[in-house]
């Protein structure tokens, strides 16, 4: 093995070229090569800034839909659909079982899981899963389920017309008991809160004169608003029977929810504050410790949980969800353009048993759920269609008793065995989460106590100051291929609880901020601090500080601080409505505030982004970029918004223009049913648009005038696309959304099968006797689970082979669907490779190909790579006949970085940055003898000039190459010192002419 460093320069890829020869070459060639080699640099760049303009346009989206993925892709950061709260430490889960793409909007089945408390009598709604529920649409609430001025379970409001719910929106009336005294709302009712997957779980507010960003539409009203501008009209009645009114919503991308199926629930009882000296309050994020239950003297009411379910879902183009229930339960989901989701339950209705996506034509398929008993060990599992399958194992649902002394300033302590739960992925990969109950505390609040009408010894806290709450203490990841201690530790700050009554308030000195520690599996912290102010504020973040190991190690390699608008200062509704819930932070739930700056602090340099201006809807459309690296130039960009009332889509961007030069920078226009209709770059328009009914692309046309076409769509994909030159390709799509056949433009056709989970299984290669002496052989695929070591890959991976002919290829999986272990053979010999990685899933090792079929183990030369707490590469080493060959990067102040080469050479390079540290474009190189690159480049990152320079004996040698742009910024001349000038002329796409 030859030392391969001298083939492989580390430094960036702007300056390899050069830096790698000028070693090649040598001194004695430096003042000839220079002249003619300079100009490698800039064609790279310049092509970069173009490929990044283009990036995510609806041109290149298409193309997505058609490719045939052939590899698995890694789990991610959170496989178990982890969500963890950081400011508070709360945890819940979100699983998509389902999801078929298709025209319009997506068709998933989603189901969720959220860590709380829940009564010892077990109301439960879930009947998918202990603890899981199906995340569907809905508004929800709590109501009485009797009372003695109330018949039965209801959803009202106390208004002169109580089934007046959304039109007359307010809070529930107080309930009268069948004994003891009346309960007011604030003593056991939660507000209105939409939950709609994707979006979180959102406040419904009454609008406030305030606020008049509504949709302009004919015949309609909104009397309801949430702060994250979702707009809700009313229905006259339910679509089964309820009495009163249901709720339109419309979200801002213009997609409408139609909530008008009312069902109820069992729901946890509410006990009375003082009956048992013990405090259930709620802050604006959780519930807290649920109450010992009581049945005398009035202390206990009795509730269920309201939801009213949606029954549509319509995008502006009029494509359509329609969901369809047996009474509380879901059935199906069916889409405009057929696709569909059953759902099956036991016999009593009381558990789901199977979902399937159905095909009309071809093989369906089908998940199992079998539920685990609540409280036990027993898993509960979702079974995969090709066998694989979740599995649960958890013991929720343990009821927190408080005991000691309770009142409106001290609240009792928890008995609880805290939450445990081991979770198992299909890939083989588990995760055990432990959680404890802990007290969690909030600044500024209001002091209000509420007495006992019995014994004044008695009170609790209107607004909470503290509350218990389940917060994540750990979560530790196995798995084949994973390593011993993939284990991550939570910790959290006091409470910092305090009224607006104490001393420190007055003096503005009371802790108003908390934090939560997170300490990686290499062991460092990365601390994250928010506000728990009682105000807008309230769970923002407000500064991230990462650590190479823990706090006290020194300062942070890296903090991110960022400062927020103030919520009643802005063009925006200083309050957005008005949330009766009572008691709750009802700045957080009806106040905005945007982020209005964000700073970097890393390797001694700031950075920042900071937003100038906001429009009413708090959208930043004056943003200035700059840090304090000396020599380097800001950026102020001012973007002007679409905000559609007539469809109520917001925050399209029109325009980005340079607040420096007064270039508009680029440019989108749109149609009636904004629809991207063009876009354009510095003035040149780029591409044109049109678009199906469906709200599909139809067509995109270049300054040129080609156009390429694409129709006959099926689930969402184009199966006939036309091309400029008059030829064209089709595709076959099946039920399930996926590409079963493509036929060139000479028409040769590739056919596709896929096995039960949609993994591609087969890949069929088309045969033209005129040209093909032989028929293709077809590409086998076949996974397995395999329950055994092989190869030195621990029990509990997947599999894969690749077969075509004589040829194979074996790739096993670590339980992060990883490739750590590759054989490729012909027949006759074998070649493996293996590969190695850290948490993040950075590359840690990758060896050479070794003949034959080792076990993982003894696969042990090669290269390894070592990060440090940010992720950056900090050492890489490869092995060779010469012994281990290492290479260093370390990153200095000024946005540099500097890179030690295995014989001590030392190249220092120097980057164009604006908010973040970047590394993408050099402005300066400091190469081995001597040798200095300086390129200068405009506000966009086009280098202006390239000038190279170094010594040999006594002279000094340098040379300068010059680039100048047209008015598109389109490079149009470059200047040699030797070869003279070289001029390039465009096309209207673009194109070299």
């Amino acid at each position: 093995m030859h030392a391969c460093w001298q083939r492989s320069c580390p430094w960036a890829v702007c300056a390899s070229t050069m830096g790698c020869l000028v070693e090649m070459v040598g001194r004695q060639a430096l003042r000839r090569w220079l002249p003619t080699h300079i100009g490698v640099l800039v064609c790279s760049v310049w092509l970069l800034g173009v490929g990044l303009l283009h990036a995510g346009t609806p041109e290149e989206e298409y193309r997505q839909y058609i490719q045939v993925p052939q590899t698995l892709q890694p789990l991610g950061k959170y496989p178990f659909g982890e969500q963890i709260n950081l400011y508070d430490g709360s945890l819940s889960f979100q699983v998509t079982d389902i999801d078929l793409r298709g025209t319009g909007l997506p068709l998933q089945l989603v189901r969720s899981y959220k860590v709380e408390n829940s009564s010892a009598d077990g109301y439960q709604q879930n009947t998918l899963l202990a603890g899981w529920t199906l995340e569907v649409p809905r508004l929800t609430t709590l109501v009485a389920r009797r009372s003695a001025n109330l018949a039965g379970p209801g959803w009202v409001v106390n208004s002169t017309d109580q089934l007046a719910r959304c039109s007359q929106f307010f809070e529930p009336p107080d309930m009268v008991p069948t004994d003891g005294s009346d309960w007011s709302p604030d003593e056991w009712w939660t507000g209105v809160q939409m939950l709609v997957p994707g979006h979180g779980s959102q406040v419904v507010l009454a609008r406030s004169p305030q606020n008049g960003q509504m949709p302009q539409m004919n015949g309609m009203s909104f009397p309801l608003t949430t702060s994250k501008g979702w707009q809700i009209s009313c229905l006259s009645s339910t679509d089964n029977g309820e009495p009163g009114e249901a709720f339109l919503a419309i979200a801002p991308d213009g997609t409408r929810y139609t909530f008008n199926h009312l069902v109820y629930l069992p729901a946890d009882p509410a006990t009375r504050l003082w009956s048992v000296g013990i405090n259930t309050t709620t802050s604006t994020q959780t519930m807290t410790a649920q109450p010992m239950l009581q049945a005398n003297g009035g202390t206990t009411l009795l509730r269920n949980e309201a939801d009213m379910l949606v029954t549509l879902v319509q995008d502006r183009f009029g494509n359509t969800l329609t969901y369809h229930y047996n009474g509380a339960n879901l059935t199906s989901i069916t889409a405009g353009d057929g696709r569909q989701v059953t759902l099956q339950y036991n016999a009593d209705g009381t558990e789901v048993q199977t979902a399937t996506a159905v095909a009309a034509h071809g093989t369906s398929r089908t998940w199992t759920y079998v539920m685990g008993a609540l409280g036990t060990t027993d898993p509960s599992k979702v079974i995969l269609p090709d066998g694989s399958a979740w599995v649960y194992v958890t013991n929720s649902h343990v009821l927190e008793h408080v005991t000691g002394s309770t009142s409106c300033d001290a609240i009792g302590t928890v008995q609880s065995g805290g939450w445990n739960a081991t979770f198992t992925h299909p890939s083989g990969l588990t995760a055990t989460f432990q959680m404890t109950a802990a007290i969690r505390g909030r600044s500024y609040v209001p002091r209000s106590c509420l007495e006992s009408p019995t014994d004044a010894s008695l009170s609790y806290a209107e607004l909470p100051r503290v509350y218990y709450q389940f917060e994540l203490q750990s979560v530790a990841y196995a798995g084949a291929g994973l390593p011993s201690n993939e284990t991550w530790n939570y910790s959290y700050s006091a409470p910092n609880a305090s009224w607006t009554s104490d001393s420190c308030a007055s003096t503005q000195s009371c802790p108003g901020t908390v934090y939560t520690d997170v300490v990686d599996p290499d062991g460092n912290v990365t601390r994250s601090t928010f506000s728990n102010r009682f105000d807008a504020s309230e769970g923002q973040l407000l500064r991230t500080d990462t650590y190479a190991g823990a706090v006290a190690s020194g300062a942070p390699l890296r903090s991110d601080v960022h400062s927020y608008a103030s919520a009643t200062g802005g063009p925006w509704p200083v309050n957005y409505g008005w949330d009766y819930s009572g008691r709750t932070n009802v700045s957080a739930t009806t106040e905005v505030a945007p982020l209005s700056m964000r700073t970097t602090t890393q390797d001694g340099q700031t950075y920042t982004w900071q937003a100038m201006a906001f429009n009413t809807y708090a959208q930043p459309t004056d943003v200035k970029r700059y840090n304090d690296v000396a020599g380097q130039t800001p950026i102020e960009e001012t973007t002007a918004y679409l905000n559609d009332p007539a469809f109520w889509v917001l925050g399209l961007p029109q325009t980005v223009t340079n607040v420096g030069t007064g270039e508009v920078e680029a440019s989108n226009t749109y149609n009636s049913l904004d629809e991207l209709a063009s876009r354009a770059r510095f003035g040149e328009t780029l591409m044109t648009y049109t678009w199906n009914t469906a709200g599909q692309l139809a067509s995109f046309t270049d300054g040129n005038s080609h156009t390429t076409t694409l129709g006959n769509y099926y689930r969402g994909i184009p199966q006939s696309i036309g091309y400029p030159d008059g030829t064209s390709e089709t595709l076959t799509v099946d039920d399930l959304g996926q590409v079963t056949s493509v036929t060139d433009q000479a028409g040769h056709t590739t056919g596709y099968s896929y096995d039960p989970i949609g993994r591609v299984a087969q890949i069929t290669y088309p045969y033209d006797s005129s040209i093909d002496s032989v028929q293709w052989s077809p590409k086998v695929f076949s996974y397995a689970y395999v329950t055994s070591a092989e190869r030195g890959v621990a029990a509990g991976h997947w599999r894969r082979t690749t077969s075509q002919g004589s040829a194979t290829d074996t790739t096993y999986f670590d339980a992060n669907l990883r490739p750590v272990l590759d054989d490729t053979a012909n027949g006759s010999m074998d070649i493996s490779t293996a590969t190695g990685y850290d948490w993040r899933g950075l590359t840690t090792f990758a060896s050479y190909p070794t003949a034959g079929s080792p076990a993982l183990p003894a696969l042990t030369a090669g290269t390894r790579r070592a990060y440090d707490a940010l992720g950056r590469l900090i050492q890489a080493q490869q092995d060779s006949e010469l012994g281990a060959l290492t290479t260093t990067t370390a990153y200095l102040p000024g946005a540099r970085t500097r890179v030690t080469d295995p014989k001590g050479n030392v190249t220092t390079t120097a980057y164009q940055v604006f908010d973040e540290p970047d590394d993408r474009a050099p402005i300066q190189v400091q190469a081995p003898a001597g040798i200095t690159q300086t390129i200068v480049r405009n506000v966009y990152g086009n280098p202006l000039s390239i000038t190279q320079s170094g010594t040999y004996g006594t002279e000094t040698d340098s040379v300068t190459k010059t680039l100048v742009y047209d008015g598109y910024h389109r490079l149009c001349r470059t200047t040699e010192p030797e070869t003279g000038s070289t001029v390039m002329a465009y096309d209207a796409a673009n194109n070299l002419a």
